[in-house]
Protein backbone atom coordinates (compact mmCIF):
# COMPACT_ATOMS: atom_id res chain seq x y z
CA UNK A 1 0.00 0.00 0.00
CA UNK A 2 2.83 2.18 1.04
CA UNK A 3 4.68 1.93 -2.52
CA UNK A 4 1.99 0.77 -4.96
CA UNK A 5 4.21 0.86 -8.17
CA UNK A 6 7.10 -1.45 -6.93
CA UNK A 7 6.97 -4.59 -8.48
CA UNK A 8 7.82 -7.80 -6.16
CA UNK A 9 9.05 -10.74 -7.90
CA UNK A 10 8.92 -14.45 -6.08
CA UNK A 11 12.01 -16.13 -5.91
CA UNK A 12 11.97 -19.81 -6.96
CA UNK A 13 13.11 -22.28 -4.00
CA UNK A 14 14.56 -25.20 -5.64
CA UNK A 15 17.99 -23.08 -6.33
CA UNK A 16 20.45 -25.44 -4.43
CA UNK A 17 24.34 -25.19 -4.54
CA UNK A 18 25.63 -28.69 -5.24
CA UNK A 19 29.03 -28.08 -4.04
CA UNK A 20 27.41 -27.18 -0.73
CA UNK A 21 25.70 -30.74 -0.47
CA UNK A 22 28.89 -31.79 -0.62
CA UNK A 23 29.90 -30.80 3.27
CA UNK A 24 28.43 -32.61 6.39
CA UNK A 25 29.05 -31.88 10.28
CA UNK A 26 31.35 -34.60 10.37
CA UNK A 27 33.36 -33.53 7.68
CA UNK A 28 33.53 -30.31 9.19
CA UNK A 29 34.54 -32.00 12.52
CA UNK A 30 37.44 -33.90 10.89
CA UNK A 31 38.61 -30.69 9.07
CA UNK A 32 38.85 -28.44 12.25
CA UNK A 33 40.16 -31.69 14.47
CA UNK A 34 42.74 -32.80 12.05
CA UNK A 35 43.86 -29.14 10.12
CA UNK A 36 43.52 -31.48 6.77
CA UNK A 37 42.64 -29.14 3.79
CA UNK A 38 43.54 -25.99 5.01
CA UNK A 39 42.79 -23.17 2.68
CA UNK A 40 45.37 -20.51 2.49
CA UNK A 41 44.49 -16.88 1.48
CA UNK A 42 46.51 -13.67 0.84
CA UNK A 43 46.27 -10.95 2.70
CA UNK A 44 44.91 -8.50 0.31
CA UNK A 45 41.80 -10.70 -0.35
CA UNK A 46 41.02 -11.31 3.34
CA UNK A 47 40.65 -7.60 3.39
CA UNK A 48 38.77 -7.13 1.00
CA UNK A 49 36.09 -10.03 1.85
CA UNK A 50 36.21 -9.08 5.40
CA UNK A 51 33.89 -5.82 4.60
CA UNK A 52 30.85 -7.43 3.69
CA UNK A 53 30.70 -9.93 6.15
CA UNK A 54 31.28 -7.52 9.26
CA UNK A 55 28.33 -5.42 7.26
CA UNK A 56 26.10 -8.79 6.97
CA UNK A 57 27.21 -9.76 10.92
CA UNK A 58 25.92 -5.90 11.60
CA UNK A 59 22.67 -6.35 9.85
CA UNK A 60 21.65 -9.48 11.58
CA UNK A 61 22.04 -7.93 14.95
Amino acid sequence: KQVPDKKLYNVVRTQVCPNMKLNSLEKIIHVLETGENEVFLDEEFMNKAKAPLERMLDLAK
